[in-house]
């Protein structure tokens, strides 16, 4: 949403979450420096496995070996699946999403992830490569439900690039010293804070289904404490 509103040109901190900027000094992170050691695990892993899941994809397509549909002969099926994939990517992250949270999944991989407790847009893919070959499995629906490349480009970009937003660190954005842009996600914000709620995005609601959702009020961080207090006991 956009808010036209007169504010400093400089935002500084203005609408960020954590009152602090990424680490510039600590050994959780490689160089010791929070934003460079994001940058090569979102790089070097994240858009290398990203670019195999969608060149095998698209591979497999033109030589027949995955279901293929044509936007000749099925507009209205394809014209669905554009929505579908936005759909299909938060079902996913949910399910992948508490995967990585068992144990062994957790402390071989995700909690690389997890070390920025204080996020931002360069840790949206910044994970473990183990994580990485399990988060774009995203593209193996469309080895057995037939699709097009352009709906593999939109996987790709939809689950490469968006977690740079929901992992912003604001709220809100200031451009040009006048318009302010929703920008970050709190509910995945609140993730990183607490680890064990917000699994999944708000577009798929499913944390609601299993009694994990947390919105932020002090009756939902309530629940979630007497939740983990049970589970505890």
């Amino acid at each position: 949403m956009l808010h036209v509103e007169n504010v400093g040109v400089i935002q500084d901190l203005d609408f960020k979450f954590n009152v602090r900027w990424p680490a510039t000094d600590s050994r959780k992170f490689l160089w010791r420096h929070q934003v460079k050691d994001n940058i090569f695990w979102s790089v070097v892993s994240g858009v290398t496995v990203w670019s195999i899941y969608e060149s095998l994809t698209m591979w497999m397509w033109a030589d027949g070996r995955i279901p293929r549909a044509e936007w000749g002969s099925a507009p209205v099926y394809l014209g669905l699946l554009v929505l579908g994939v936005f759909f299909w990517g938060t079902t996913h992250f949910y399910l992948n999403h508490r995967l990585l949270h068992w144990e062994p999944l957790y402390r071989t991989a995700h909690e690389l992830h997890h070390r920025n407790t204080n996020s931002g847009p360069w840790t949206g893919i910044s994970m473990h490569p183990v994580e990485h070959l399990v988060y774009f499995t995203v593209f193996l629906l469309w080895w057995v439900v037939p699709a097009h490349p352009v709906i593999f480009i939109m996987t790709g970009f939809f689950n490469g690039i968006s977690p740079s937003i929901s992992h912003s660190g604001f709220d809100e954005v200031v451009l040009g010293g006048r318009f302010r842009v929703s920008a970050g996600d709190q509910f995945h914000h609140l993730h990183h804070r607490y680890f064990e709620v917000n699994y999944g995005n708000t577009p798929s609601p499913i944390d609601k289904l299993f009694g994990t959702w947390h919105d932020g009020t002090p009756e939902a961080h309530e629940a979630f404490k007497d939740r983990r207090r049970a589970e505890r006991t």
